[in-house]
């Protein structure tokens, strides 16, 4: 046994201060629900099929028009952005596929497409004066499910897309292949898209359509439950994943066992971290691989183990958590997410 209580979580969990109090005007349950369905897909029943029959499916076709005018719109504005963006890039952005080349757009680029599509979608809701827009508006005003989706598609890239009751909408439709029409709409069912639902399939893509690599996260075994993949791009860049809120939330609802599986179960779990990066990393975090014991230290989230932490510490700090005070949850969630998005900011190498 390794001699730490759940105190040392208040210390390794630095107040995230905004997301705490999110958290703490309401019930932890409710907001991780709403994590959740910010981007999942929201089921389709009876009373979807029939809001999608009866005012978007006679309107199919003003509403691919009208998506692709407000499409188009938006590439005039976004392209005159990434023109004047490109001269003070780096070389790596020509390189290395999971950062965005300006010069390459649209490839890359769908979530930030799909959000500024889903804004003038909205404005133009408010007062609707075309025939899709005012099918759109009509569905939404019903109970129709209109909404923002992101997951991954055809289990081989990430998609950001939006789901109208049971139609799949893709206003993005062209950020993989320039040559596919800017936006398409289909049947949810014949889409290929998936929620992201498991650390491994996430892992999975980036290593696939990306050409990165991912590790299991064990050399930070206090913040493992929450954050337990080491992602290294192509040109070296090194971050710990994830960083979406749905996926967190699921990990929770799991009761970690979604980390734990990806840990000790996915085929990532038997793969060290490069020497090269550990002895890096070693340089800026502290560490010690023979004592644990919290109960008289100060423990942080930035304590490294060197080569990665032993299965019974990894185990034990599962269990520590799972009996952590409900209450005292949100601190966790919160603290962690400001040091994965401190260590994120410290742009680490290999």
């Amino acid at each position: 046994m390794y001699g730490f209580d759940k105190s040392m979580y208040f210390v390794i969990i630095t107040p995230f201060y905004v997301l705490y109090m999110e958290i703490q005007e309401g019930e932890l349950k409710k907001v991780l629900e709403v994590w959740i369905d910010s981007r999942d897909t929201r089921a389709v029943d009876d009373q979807q099929c029939d809001l999608t029959e009866e005012f978007l499916a006679p309107n199919i076709n003003a509403i691919i028009t009208e998506l692709t005018q407000l499409r188009k719109a938006f590439d005039v504005r976004i392209k005159a952005v990434l023109k004047r963006m490109l001269s003070d890039l780096p070389p790596q952005y020509g390189k290395d596929p999971s950062l965005r080349n300006p010069g390459n757009y649209p490839v890359g680029f769908c979530d930030t497409i799909s959000d500024g599509v889903w804004v003038e979608i909205l404005k133009n809701m408010r007062f609707p004066e075309t025939p899709g827009m005012r099918a759109l508006s009509y569905f939404s005003g019903r109970g129709g499910h209109l909404k923002q989706i992101a997951g991954i598609q055809h289990g081989k890239h990430f998609q950001n897309a939006l789901q109208a009751g049971s139609l799949f909408v893709d206003v993005a439709n062209n950020t993989v292949d320039k040559l596919k029409p800017p936006v398409e709409i289909c049947d949810l069912t014949q889409s290929g898209f998936n929620n992201m639902d498991d650390f491994a399939a996430q892992a999975d893509v980036i290593e696939q359509y990306w050409g990165d690599r991912i590790f299991a996260q064990r050399v930070f075994p206090f913040l493992t439950p929450f954050y337990p993949i080491v992602h290294i791009s192509k040109s070296g860049r090194v971050e710990l994943l994830p960083i979406t809120q749905g996926v967190i939330a699921k990990n929770i609802f799991s009761d970690f066992k979604m980390a734990e599986d990806f840990i000790s179960r996915s085929r990532f779990a038997g793969e060290e971290l490069p020497a090269r990066l550990q002895a890096k990393m070693e340089k800026d975090f502290s560490w010690d691989e023979d004592n644990y014991d919290f109960d008289s230290g100060t423990p942080r989230g930035d304590i490294f183990y060197r080569g990665g932490a032993p299965d019974d510490l990894i185990k034990e700090v599962f269990e520590r958590l799972r009996n952590v005070d409900q209450k005292d949850l949100p601190k966790l969630i919160g603290g962690s997410r400001w040091q994965v998005r401190d260590f994120n900011h410290l742009g680490i190498k290999l």
